[in-house]
């Protein structure tokens, strides 16, 4: 994931990438201390996607339910 602008704002807690070819996404954090994670998580199918700062989850092929994708 490239890091973009929004990694400025401390207001950002965390950033997702959504691939649009495979159930995958790729989850940048801050860590405890507010700093962002030096490594990028990636959730696949049919692990969970949970934002914490919004108190979100969510299994990853939820978010691709009507994508038409199969992998």
């Amino acid at each position: 994931m490239k890091i973009c602008a929004s990694t400025t704002l401390p207001s950002d807690q965390e950033i997702l990438a959504v691939r649009t070819t495979r159930m995958e996404v790729e989850l940048l954090q801050r860590d405890a201390d507010g700093n962002w994670s030096t490594s990028t998580a990636i959730v696949h199918r049919p692990e969970t996607l949970e934002l914490t700062s919004i108190g979100f989850a969510a299994p990853v092929t939820e978010l691709y339910r009507t994508a038409g994708l199969t992998r």
